[in-house]
């Protein structure tokens, strides 16, 4: 199989108590099976504080009981870890040991990236000056898909091997189309990326060509009969001569558009309480007759960063695109990932006006580490705004 991350992402190691907003505090975790039963062997008293904590949540599954402020009844006052502590990190929940890790799996590959959820990530990343770049690995054995890995947009019901929780390459037949689909949308992602990365060209320039590419893409898939043999390649002629830069309405900077955009966002899950606050200070200052005044004022200013915005519409990328190797859907995943980035461009211009004009490399890390807690923890809520997205 085939690992794909990106360059920072050996950079990361857990800051544990030194952080601000610890993944041990607010967030329901999970127990995986072996772990669980591991907890249940351990003796003396750190073992009964695990069983006591211990119990099955309302979906069956495993997790430990939160206590005051909704700690993790195992973060204690210097938040550090007391099952590190007693018996290991090796020995934590696979929750535990992956965030903020993210995987993303089609066909024989496994992306996986940092979580912008996590404020260390969020360092790592827009403190990165040159252009994100990924690396590959092939890694052996045989490739499976457990059932918990798969993302938006598949079904079970697609893969014959049903007596089974897991599901191979190898078993469900790796045919030739499917390579030829898996090449095909790859090229897609890297050449959308490499549009995303031209810094020859203002970030708003590379939006509206990153949407007129993938919009080509779309209409060359939608009238292509894949499953009759008919091939999705093209050549970089066809590349060059036959895409003509679009004008897309989402990306207009008017409260027209803004508007939309919230109201797809008020129909979230809400998941944190920070967000709630975020919503709404939004609703509450911007208006038909304040927006433009507060995008003028940070656009112009030496806060807006053309390369953190660009850093952000890569990583979303990364982390849904490769998603529509199970819809074809590529272009709701470039809508998605450039929504994303504008819904957070108007959190960003009201924290710099809250700020009096400043916007600092924490206040980066912080915005979207609100965005991300509150809409990317969710299937259900990604799923929402690209289906909406649809339809704009």
């Amino acid at each position: 199989m085939i690992l794909r991350v990106p360059d920072y992402y050996g950079d990361f190691e857990c800051t544990a108590g030194w952080c601000k907003d610890s993944c041990c505090i607010g967030w329901e975790i999970n127990i995986d099976e072996e772990t669980a039963e591991y907890y249940e062997s351990v003796p003396g008293e750190f073992g009964d504080r695990l069983h006591t904590a211990m119990y099955e949540n309302e979906d069956g599954d495993i997790s430990f009981r939160l206590g005051k402020k909704k700690r993790c009844p195992f973060l204690n006052g210097e938040n550090l870890c007391d099952i590190c502590v007693h018996l290991g990190e090796e020995l934590l929940s696979e929750v535990c040991t992956e965030y903020p890790r993210f995987s993303l799996w089609y066909a024989d590959v496994q992306q996986k990236c940092l979580s912008l959820s996590c404020e260390e990530a969020g360092r790592i990343l827009f403190s990165k000056e040159e252009p994100v770049e990924f690396v590959e690995m092939e890694l052996p054995g045989e490739v499976e898909f457990e059932d918990e890995y798969f993302d938006e947009g598949v079904n079970e019901e697609d893969f014959p091997n049903e007596s089974s929780d897991f599901y191979s390459v190898r078993e469900w037949g790796y045919s030739g189309a499917d390579r030829e689909k898996k090449v095909f949308l790859e090229q897609t992602q890297t050449e959308a990326i490499a549009i995303l990365q031209d810094r020859s060209k203002p970030i708003e320039l590379r939006m509206k060509e990153y949407l007129s590419y993938l919009t080509w893409i779309q209409e060359k898939i939608n009238r292509t009969d894949v499953d009759a043999g008919e091939s999705l390649a093209y050549t970089e002629e066809e590349l060059n001569e036959d895409i003509p830069v679009m004008d897309f309405a989402l990306l207009e900077p008017t409260y027209e558009q803004y508007e939309k955009r919230m109201n797809i966002f008020k129909e979230l899950e809400v998941l944190d309480g920070e967000w709630e606050s975020v919503k709404k200070n939004l609703q509450d200052k911007l208006s038909s007759s304040t927006y433009n005044d507060y995008f003028l004022a940070f656009s112009t200013s030496d806060a807006y960063l053309d390369r953190d915005y660009e850093n952000l519409l890569v990583y979303f990328t990364f982390r849904y695109f490769m998603n529509s190797y199970y819809n074809m859907d590529v272009l709701s995943y470039g809508k998605l990932a450039v929504v994303f980035t504008l819904m957070l461009r108007d959190m960003d211009m009201l924290r710099f006006d809250e700020n009096g004009g400043a916007f600092s490399r924490a206040d980066r890390v912080d915005t979207v580490r609100i965005f991300s807690k509150e809409v990317e923890h969710s299937e259900e809520n990604v799923e929402y705004v690209r289906e909406e997205l649809m339809f704009i």
